[in-house]
C-alpha cells in the first residue's frame, strides 16, 4: 500500500513536469525577491529553495523576460532552503534597472557556474512545470 502510495505521488510529479529530484528530497524549487537598493555591486535574494546544489544567476532584462545569453551574477548555493542570498554583480546597478534572479543546475558538475561559450558542458535553468524558476525585480533609488 505505501509503496502504491509513493508510486502515485511520483507519477503525478512527473505528470506536472516537476523533476523526481525536487520530489526525492522533499524541496521544491523557488525563489523570492524585491526590489532593492543593493549595497554596491551586491543584491539580495530574499529566499532560495533547491533540491540540490545549483547557482543563483541575476541575467539582465529586456521586456520582462530574461536576456539569456547575458548575466550580470552568480552565486553557488547549497541544496536546501536559504535566506539572504548575496549575489555580487559584475557591476554597480544603475536605480530603474529590472533584473531577473533564475536557479541553475550545476549540470557541469564543476561548483562553478559553466556558461557560454568555450563551455562544452554548460549549467541549465532548473525547470519546473516547464518554465525557468525566476523572478525579477528592479533596482531602487537610495533614500536621502
Amino acid at each position: 500500500m505505501v509503496k502504491r502510495m509513493i508510486y502515485d505521488v511520483a507519477a503525478c510529479a512527473l505528470a506536472a513536469g516537476i523533476s523526481s529530484a525536487a520530489w526525492a528530497v522533499g524541496v521544491m524549487p523557488m525563489i523570492a525577491v524585491g526590489n532593492q537598493v543593493p549595497n554596491g555591486k551586491t543584491v539580495t535574494i530574499d529566499e532560495v529553495e533547491i533540491p540540490h546544489d545549483g547557482f543563483v544567476v541575476i541575467h539582465a532584462s529586456r521586456d520582462g523576460k530574461p536576456v539569456m545569453t547575458q548575466y550580470v551574477g552568480d552565486t553557488r548555493v547549497k541544496a536546501g532552503f536559504h535566506q539572504n542570498v548575496n549575489v555580487k554583480l559584475d557591476q554597480k546597478p544603475k536605480p530603474g534597472t529590472t533584473y531577473i534572479a533564475m536557479l541553475y543546475n550545476d549540470s557541469s558538475r564543476t561548483g562553478k557556474f559553466a556558461f557560454g561559450r568555450g563551455n562544452a558542458n554548460v549549467d541549465k535553468p532548473l525547470m519546473l512545470n516547464g518554465k525557468e524558476v525566476s523572478k525579477s525585480f528592479k533596482i531602487d533609488k537610495a533614500e536621502k
